[in-house]
């Protein structure tokens, strides 16, 4: 997929962006994925097993994220995730898109630079 084409997939579930911002820094196990998710969110949002693994499927499916080998983990069910160059695409694209629009909202006075 070309670079400008990935907008086309915006926007993206906001839970699904937010999966991608988890593991943007450094490669997670699903448990983990959930638990950032959750201290990044001040617990606003949290995603249950049954909404977290099918997101991680089918972003397996899309090529956003890759499996890779556990390594020294005790728990072999475990498996880590990792972005893949489109996914890291994809992640920036929708977090420029947000951007814009919080660039939008100031415009209008909905925002100040700084909030307290």
């Amino acid at each position: 997929m070309a670079k400008s084409d990935v907008r086309d997939l915006l926007p993206l579930n906001p839970k699904a962006f937010h999966v991608l911002l988890a593991i943007a820094g450094d490669e997670r196990h699903g448990y983990a994925i959930a638990r950032a998710i959750e201290a990044e969110t001040g617990g606003m949002i949290r995603l249950t097993p049954g909404t977290l693994y099918p997101l991680i499927r089918q972003m397996l499916v899309d090529s956003w994220i890759l499996e890779v080998d556990g390594g020294d983990d005790d728990d072999s069910r475990r498996r880590l995730y990792r972005l893949t160059p489109l996914g890291r695409r994809v992640a920036a694209a929708e977090a420029m898109r947000m951007n814009e629009l919080v660039r939008l909202a100031r415009s209008y006075k909905l925002l100040t630079a700084v909030q307290g």
